[in-house]
């Protein structure tokens, strides 16, 4: 099935409840960021997620933080491995597939994620940790292309803007992703 279809099937709420689970989760997070660049694909990604839970009475299910950290951890490691089609993907990143005790325990304390305010916004405290923690691949997150060359980056050291020299981002974590100008 291509990257479109499985959005479509989605989207066209054609999927069982009981057949989505975390797995297909990921599954779907990694073909909206194959399909889109990052940004619409987050939109897009969020808005359906929504639109699935509510459509079958669970809306309180839908958790913004893990959405999101999960969604960013894909696409960095999507970066990572230019090309792989999405059954190379899974091998080259099982940590993304385990559910209960999974990847997100690492950035996030259990409190945290279970309380109100992390299942309603990002809790965006917790992107330093992952930029910290992915390294130089952020760059290629926040900025969407490997092309690095003459960028300036740092994490909450100054308030000065750092921006990519090729598009232009602003690449500070206050300003996270957004256009420079």
């Amino acid at each position: 099935m291509t990257h479109q279809e499985i959005i479509q099937r989605f989207e066209n709420d054609v999927i069982a409840e009981d057949s989505f689970h975390h797995v297909d989760h990921v599954r779907l997070g990694f073909a909206y960021l194959c399909e889109y660049p990052p940004l619409p694909a987050l939109e897009r990604f969020v808005t359906a997620l929504k639109r699935f839970a509510a459509a079958r009475g669970k809306a309180h299910l839908y958790h913004e933080t893990i959405t999101h950290a999960y969604f960013f951890l894909i696409r960095e490691r999507m970066a990572g491995s230019q090309g792989a089609d999405w059954d190379e993907f899974a091998r080259q990143n099982p940590d993304l597939l385990v559910w209960k005790d999974g990847i997100l325990n690492r950035y996030y304390q259990e409190t945290t994620l279970k309380s109100e305010l992390a299942r309603t916004v990002f809790a965006a405290k917790v992107a330093v940790r992952i930029a910290r923690y992915v390294g130089s691949k952020s760059r290629q997150l926040l900025c969407g292309d490997g092309n690095l060359k003459g960028a300036r980056f740092g994490i909450g050291t100054s308030r000065r803007r750092r921006t990519h020299a090729k598009c232009g981002r602003n690449l500070s974590l206050t300003g996270f992703g957004r256009a420079s100008g």
